[in-house]
């Protein structure tokens, strides 16, 4: 839902960034074909009851075509302390406005990995403070919508906002859950 209401408020101003139709006012020095990029996004805030959240997400993507790009990527969450996510996937990105320095995209991927919960208690005694550990097996899917800013002919800034559910239902923490995202990307070949 958030997605679409992001959308609808992001058409108006991706048709007049539109500007141009040769390939130098489209970004494709940094969106193009056989482009390989490494980028990193992070993303923190407060995510209700479980407390502080912190996500860093490292990625490698390949166009396959000018504004289409496959990515491998891997995923490290952090809950407050309470919980970890840690997992690989792969992720595809369409740009479907790409003008001069700003280009706008849609995301959508998928990473499996495990979440480890923390859980404080007592030895028998009341004393001594132990950690028990569970790991449970994680799949997160998620979809987003993001602006990308070229800086030069190899760096770019970007933002997105992402949605993501997971099945973990035995953890805890909320399986469909919505967050901004910035990060980096630069251009290897």
């Amino acid at each position: 839902m958030h997605l679409i209401l992001v959308l609808g408020l992001l058409l108006p101003v991706s048709l007049l960034a539109q500007t141009g139709s040769d390939s130098s006012s489209r970004q494709t020095d940094l969106l193009g074909k056989r482009t390989l990029t490494v980028s990193l996004n992070g993303a923190g805030g407060y995510g209700g009851y479980i407390g502080p959240v912190f996500r860093l997400t490292p990625r490698v993507s390949y166009f396959l075509a000018d504004g289409w790009s496959v990515s491998l990527e891997g995923r490290h969450e952090n809950f407050a302390n309470s919980y970890r996510y840690a997992g690989l996937g792969m992720s595809s990105r369409y740009y479907f406005v790409r003008d001069r320095r700003l280009a706008l995209f849609l995301q959508a991927g998928v990473t499996a990995g495990q979440t480890r919960s923390m859980t404080p208690a007592r030895d028998l005694f009341g004393k001594a403070p132990i950690i028990s550990h569970r790991t449970v097996p994680t799949i997160q899917t998620n979809v987003g919508l993001g602006i990308h800013y070229r800086l030069s002919s190899r760096w770019a800034v970007e933002g997105s906002a992402e949605s993501t559910l997971a099945n973990q239902p035995s953890t805890g923490i909320s399986q469909y859950r919505t967050q901004a995202n910035l990060g980096v990307s630069f251009k290897i070949k």
